[in-house]
């Protein structure tokens, strides 16, 4: 099955609820309050910037501070796309997307890397 195509529009309804923790288990992509997004970076700063250009109608934003963590998130939900910084400490995001790709379950999620740091050749070919 095809990935979902994911809808974004460029202004955030600054109306809507902030993201929440992760949690509560949903059968499909897209819960009660919309498609879920799983965004994923060490730093609450950039956690932040992402739900700011992210938040809108029909988004749920989840969020997570380490891989740990998204990894829990995806025992709870299932995900449109996820969003995950490169540099983290303890598990990188390649290792945590090589183990969320390992699950028969979120093995055809899109992941979109993000980081602020250094662009080299290794960490492209590795995304």
């Amino acid at each position: 099955m095809p990935a979902p195509i994911l809808k974004l529009s460029p202004h955030p309804d600054p109306g809507l609820p902030a993201a929440r923790p992760g949690g509560g288990r949903t059968s499909d992509l897209e819960s009660d309050h919309g498609v879920n997004i799983l965004l994923v970076d060490d730093q609450p700063a950039n956690l932040l910037a992402l739900e700011m250009v992210l938040a809108g109608p029909g988004r749920n934003l989840v969020k997570a501070q380490s891989g740990r963590e998204a990894l829990r998130c995806l025992l709870n939900d299932d995900f449109a796309v996820v969003l995950m910084d490169v540099k983290m400490p303890e598990m990188d995001g390649f290792e945590t997307a090589a183990l969320i790709h390992q699950r028969d379950r979120s093995r055809h999620t899109p992941i979109i890397f993000l980081t602020a740091f250094e662009t080299n050749d290794v960490h492209m070919a590795k995304g």
